[in-house]
C-alpha cells in the first residue's frame, strides 16, 4: 500500500490524448504532481490518503491554460465593460500601482474561469510575477523587447541586460517559465538579433514574435521572420507566434509549422487549419469585452463555425487540443495541458446535476450552458485555490475596495 498526499474521486474525468470521459475513477497526487489514474476497485488495495474527497457530481477537467493575456490590460477593460468610464487608461499602463491592481483583478476572474496557466507580459516583472505567486497561477512570463523608453529600460540594450536579470533571478521557480517577447512595432535591429540569439542558444530560452495590433503588412511580415530565422532565433517548435487572427499569417504558419496563439478565432481559414490539423492553434484573449472565460471562447467560435465542419467535430478538436497546443506553444508540454500521470495537478471541477448527466453528453453540458461559467473548484499544482466557488489565496472584497480607491484617486469615478 502507497501513501499518497491526495487522491480525489470525481464522477467525471476528461483524458485529453484520448478525447474521452472516463467513469467512477481516482486522481491521485504527489506533492505537486499527478502520480496515478486509477479505477475504485484499484484504489482499495494501491494507494491510502489522510485526504480524500468525493466529487460523486463532479466532471474534472484539465486547468485551462490562456496562451496570451496582457494582465496589466484588464482593469482597463473591466471599467468599459462596467460602462463606468470609457477613457482607455493608456497612459496608465505604465504605472505601477496601476499594473498590480489590474493583474490581481485579471488573476481573481481567471482563476473564476479555471484558467490555472496564463502566459503575460509586462514591464513591471518583479511585481507581476509576485502576484502570480501569492494566486498561485502558474505563469509563462513574456520578457519584452522594446526600442521605446519606458520606466524600465531606455533601450534595447537595457531591456536585454534587464531581461536576463530576471531570467537569472526567476529561472528556478516551479511556478514560471520564461521566453523572450519581440514586439513587432519595435522592429529589432539585427545587433540586437544576434545578441538574441547567442543568448537563446545558450539558456534555451523560446520566442514570441507579439504580431497582435502592429498592422504589419505581410511583406514586413516576411522580412522580419526571415531576419529571425537568419539568425536562428525561430527554428524549431518550441518558437511561437501571436496574431490577431488575420490571414497574413496563416499561410506562412502552416508552411513553417509555427504555433498561432489567436486572441479570437474569426478566420474560417485558421478554424479549418485548426481542424485539419494543419497549424497548431492555441486560444488566448486580448479583444477589449471579451470574456476571459475559455469555455465562452470555445463556444463563441463554434458558433461561427464553417459549415463544411461539423459542431462536434471542432467541439472535439477544441477539447482534445486547445490545451495540449497552448502547452507545446508555452514549452511546457511536458507538464501541463491533461490530466496525466508525470504532469503537474493542474485541476478543474464543474458540479453538474445527476438528470443533466443522464439526458446530454459531458461536452455539451459544458460548452452549452450556464454550467460553462460555474467552475466550482480549482487545484494548481496539487494546492487548491478555489473551494465551492470561492477563493482562496486572495481576498476578492479587498481588492475591489483597493480598486475602486485608485480609481476615485485618479478622478475616474465608478458611479
Amino acid at each position: 500500500m502507497e501513501y499518497v498526499d491526495k487522491i480525489i474521486c470525481p464522477r467525471l474525468v476528461y483524458l485529453s490524448e484520448k478525447d474521452e470521459f472516463v467513469k467512477d475513477c481516482a486522481i491521485i497526487i504527489s506533492g505537486n504532481i499527478i502520480r496515478d489514474i486509477v479505477d475504485k476497485k484499484t484504489l482499495k488495495g494501491k494507494y491510502k490518503s489522510e485526504y480524500i474527497v468525493n466529487f460523486p457530481q463532479d466532471v474534472f477537467l484539465p486547468g485551462f491554460i490562456n496562451s496570451h493575456y496582457i494582465s496589466g490590460n484588464y482593469l482597463t477593460h473591466y471599467i468599459m465593460e462596467k460602462k463606468k468610464n470609457h477613457k482607455i487608461f493608456s497612459d496608465k499602463l505604465y504605472d505601477e500601482e496601476y499594473m498590480e491592481l489590474s493583474t490581481s483583478l485579471c488573476l481573481v476572474k481567471m482563476m473564476k474561469s479555471g484558467i490555472t496557466t496564463n502566459s503575460d507580459v509586462s514591464i513591471f516583472p518583479k511585481s507581476i510575477i509576485n502576484i502570480y505567486q501569492m494566486c498561485g497561477i502558474r505563469l509563462s512570463f513574456g520578457l519584452p523587447i522594446l526600442t521605446h523608453k519606458t520606466n524600465w529600460a531606455t533601450d534595447e540594450n537595457e531591456y536585454l541586460k534587464k531581461c536576463l536579470e530576471i531570467y537569472d533571478e526567476y529561472k528556478n521557480y516551479p511556478d514560471v517559465t520564461m521566453f523572450i517577447a519581440l514586439f513587432v512595432e519595435s522592429m529589432v535591429d539585427e545587433k540586437i538579433l544576434k545578441k538574441i540569439s547567442s543568448i537563446v542558444n545558450e539558456v534555451d530560452l523560446s520566442i514570441r514574435l507579439i504580431i497582435e495590433g502592429s498592422g504589419a503588412s505581410k511583406k514586413q511580415l516576411n522580412t522580419i521572420i526571415s531576419n529571425l530565422e537568419k539568425h536562428n532565433i525561430i527554428n524549431s517548435g518550441y518558437s511561437c507566434v501571436s496574431t490577431d487572427s488575420n490571414n497574413l499569417f496563416t499561410d506562412m504558419a502552416k508552411e513553417k509549422k509555427y504555433n498561432i496563439i489567436s486572441t479570437e478565432i474569426r478566420s474560417k481559414q485558421i478554424r479549418n487549419s485548426s481542424i485539419d490539423q494543419r497549424t497548431s492553434l492555441c486560444i488566448g484573449n486580448e479583444t477589449f469585452n471579451k470574456s476571459l472565460s475559455p469555455i465562452r471562447n470555445i463556444e463563441n467560435n463554434i458558433i461561427k463555425l464553417d459549415k463544411s465542419h461539423s459542431k462536434d467535430k471542432l467541439i472535439s478538436d477544441i477539447f482534445s487540443k486547445m490545451n495540449l497546443n497552448s502547452a507545446v506553444a508555452l514549452n511546457m508540454k511536458e507538464n501541463i495541458g491533461s490530466i496525466t500521470p508525470g504532469k503537474y495537478a493542474d485541476l478543474i471541477s464543474f458540479k453538474i446535476e445527476k438528470k443533466i448527466y443522464d439526458n446530454y453528453e459531458a461536452k455539451d453540458i459544458i460548452c452549452f450552458s450556464d454550467y460553462s461559467t460555474r467552475v466550482r473548484n480549482v487545484w494548481i499544482g496539487g494546492r487548491q485555490v478555489m473551494q465551492d466557488y470561492k477563493l482562496i489565496t486572495i481576498n476578492e472584497n479587498l481588492l475591489y475596495d483597493k480598486i475602486k480607491k485608485w480609481i476615485i484617486k485618479n478622478n475616474h469615478e465608478l458611479k
